[in-house]
């Protein structure tokens, strides 16, 4: 039933500098303008998705409005709905859950300003919503997640995930910045990539797992990387799938282990790309085009 039928748009876009944006979108066509645009406009998108590191600001209001100007022509159509990322957030003695200094001192205040989401609380960017036949869950991977606190987002993602209306809405995607599955040799302690996704791992994985969440997005590594269904890092019939989608932009992460993890289907640590998904009560699939000949390289139906 084409009435039915959800498109989504979703990438982290992740570019150093206004001019480099510029370049991936019409040149490249990697992100809203290059892509979206020479889609018919946004005429047969329903939403589109920035999961984190959003403008690379990073402390200079300027490049807040340039960004704002060059996403106008999609955000002024459709729903254009963000999560929070470590270049938005982290600074020290900002209460972020990392303490670097990713944001230039912004400790999320920018974004939390210009992108007024449905959050769960004003302070955390954790929220969720429906669009068509799917509910989508987004987390702050830059603020605590652990059960350790009363005022940890912990337990707003398992209040969430309990009011889901799988009759209304059977399809459950969570995202998130930093990946719960990732394959990075990054191993840096407290924040790098896989001490973080054991982390989350920890925490955020059994939510998902009996909430049977269909598909979890991830950026903050550059490149793409889809999973089987797993869980507690074996393959796992029911399981939630994982992709990390953060190829839109910003320089190629090649930091990937020499022996491919076994929950990993699909890598590319060469090519710039987006991802999508068509949604109707029944099926979901999700593609991963890439920017060089846009073609669809890696897809993945799911059926109810």
């Amino acid at each position: 039933d084409t009435l039915t039928h959800t498109y989504m748009y979703i990438y982290t876009l992740v570019s150093r500098h206004m001019i480099l944006i510029m370049i991936v979108m019409i040149n490249m066509r990697a992100v809203i303008m290059g892509k979206l645009n020479c889609r018919k406009g946004t005429d047969d998108t329903d939403i589109v998705l920035h999961i984190g590191d959003i403008s690379y600001a990073r402390g200079y209001a300027g490049v807040w409005d340039e960004f704002f100007d060059l996403i106008q022509p999609i955000a002024t159509r459709v729903p254009y709905m963000v999560s929070i990322g470590n270049h938005e957030r982290d600074y020290p003695n900002s209460h972020s859950f990392y303490s670097g200094y990713d944001s230039g001192g912004e400790c999320g205040v920018p974004y939390m300003k210009r992108f007024p989401m449905p959050r769960a609380r004003s302070s955390v960017d954790c929220y969720g919503f429906d669009i068509g036949s799917a509910h989508i869950i987004v987390m702050s991977t830059e603020d605590d997640f652990t059960s350790g606190t009363v005022t940890s987002q912990y337990y707003y993602i398992q209040e969430l995930l309990l009011k889901v209306n799988r009759k209304k809405t059977p399809w459950l995607i969570f995202v998130g910045h930093r990946p719960m599955y990732v394959d990075s040799t990054n191993n840096d302690i407290p924040a790098g990539d896989q001490t973080v996704a054991k982390t989350l791992r920890e925490y955020v994985e059994p939510l998902l797992m009996k909430s049977k969440v269909d598909l979890a997005l991830w950026g903050h590594h550059h490149s793409y990387q889809r999973t089987c269904p797993v869980y507690k890092e074996k393959c796992t019939p029911g399981a939630p799938i994982h992709a990390v989608i953060g190829m839109a932009g910003q320089g190629l992460s090649k930091n990937i282990e020499s022996v491919t993890p076994d929950w990993i289907e699909y890598i590319d640590v060469e090519h710039y790309g987006y991802s999508r998904i068509t949604t109707n009560a029944s099926t979901l699939v999700f593609e991963y085009v890439r920017d060089d000949d846009g073609k669809v390289h890696d897809s993945l139906v799911l059926q109810k």
